[in-house]
């Protein structure tokens, strides 16, 4: 006998690789909806050209009560496996589901209230299961203000999730907002869609990163920069710790290279949150992430291997997906560190293969982004170098 589905409830999954980015936008619409009535239809694509054309595809593919999100990656994923140049579409729907988007435009500098706003405006859908879909302009920085705000609203009653809109050219992400009259391509925003279910929603995270020596002491930090680690300069301790010479502090890409291979791990309950170096000042010694990094708290150096790294979206799947509470899942949107991605190379085939397994035979799709959101219990849910699943059951 083969698995039972729930009937008020449906998830499809479509994707593209056709030339013209109107007609990838189409195909992956189509098949993803199915000729069905969809209450939200998520868009992701690796392309940095057509997208116009495809935000006018995507509008001209749903139906009148479709709400459609969606952003610019460093790539995508569909059950058959990863998605070169194309598009995926996500969508979901059925008498079970409800949805409730919102968007904050020009968000730079205002972060917290764009998080405040869009879960203020997206309010609530009146079903038992709910969870917060964000997909920030990855280009904004700090980050960890948007899901603050959300929080101060939702509370930790509905959990969050999402990913960072991304981009291959690092300068400049793009998301897709809208309905059937109307789809906005834009920058610079934080788009947010509150999905409702009368069936269980799953939140599964994991990094497949483990400490690497003792524990540092962030004896000076503010924000996303860090000025020491046990009352000594930041990026003298951090160079120690991994034997390099500080002389490699003034090479650009050498530190970059390097501080993706040893990234920092803050304390948590649930273990070490991961936190991405990208910038160095070699005049105050001082390092800077891309999320926040609390003054008082204990981190690591990490450190990884490929088979951890290829585990650890396996086991973000199966955390979402046991979530559920033994209702069978109709679907799993996974979003995944782009830096993982090219981490992995020629793994990521295999990464992908893993997530798809626990999800017993629901259909997987997702994007490598610019960070990932995942807010189970607590107000901090930014992440980086993770993978994160979310499970609809």
């Amino acid at each position: 006998m083969g698995v039972v589905r729930p009937s008020t409830r449906w998830f499809g999954v479509g994707h593209s690789t056709a030339s013209d980015a109107g007609d990838a936008c189409a195909e992956a619409t189509a098949s993803a909806i199915g000729g069905r009535d969809a209450a939200i239809l998520l868009v992701f694509t690796s392309r940095d050209q057509g997208l116009a054309a495809m935000a006018e595809a995507a509008r001209a593919g749903v139906g009148p009560n479709t709400e459609v999100v969606g952003c610019s990656t460093f790539g995508e994923f569909a059950p058959s496996g990863l998605v070169s140049n194309g598009v995926v579409a996500v969508a979901l729907g059925g008498s079970g589901v409800s949805v409730r988007t919102a968007v904050y435009r020009n968000a730079a500098g205002r972060q917290r209230e764009a998080g405040t706003e869009v879960a203020e405006t997206v309010g609530s859908t009146g079903r038992p299961h709910e969870v917060l879909v964000m997909i920030p302009d990855g280009a904004l920085g700090r980050h960890h203000e948007i899901i603050r705000g959300a929080y101060s609203i939702v509370g930790a009653g509905i959990p969050m999730a999402g990913g960072c809109a991304a981009d291959l050219s690092y300068v400049k992400t793009h998301q897709f907002y809208g309905d059937h009259s109307r789809v906005d391509v834009l920058s610079g925003s934080v788009v947010a869609a509150l999905i409702g279910s009368d069936g269980p929603i799953g939140v599964g995270m994991a990094h497949g990163w483990r400490p690497y020596g003792e524990p540092m002491s962030l004896t000076s930090s503010e924000e996303t920069r860090i000025y020491e680690f046990d009352h000594q300069p930041a990026l003298d301790v951090y160079l120690r710790r991994i034997g390099r010479d500080a002389s490699i502090a003034n090479d650009v890409e050498a530190m970059k290279e390097l501080t993706l291979s040893y990234p920092l791990g803050l304390a948590r309950r649930s273990g070490e949150d991961i936190r991405i170096i990208y910038f160095v000042d070699p005049a105050d010694r001082s390092m800077v992430c891309f999320a926040d990094v609390h003054q008082g708290a204990l981190a690591w150096l990490m450190e990884t291997d490929r088979e951890s790294l290829i585990n650890s979206g396996q086991q973000s799947c199966s955390q979402a997906v046991s979530s559920l509470n033994g209702t069978q899942p109709i679907g799993v949107i996974a979003f995944n560190c782009g830096v993982r991605k090219k981490m992995l190379e020629d793994g990521v085939s295999e990464e992908i293969a893993r997530i798809v397994e626990p999800a017993q035979g629901a259909p997987v799709a997702g994007f490598y982004s610019m960070g990932e959101i995942a807010r189970i219990r607590g107000a901090r849910g930014m992440h980086h170098l993770t993978s994160v699943s979310l499970a609809f059951g």
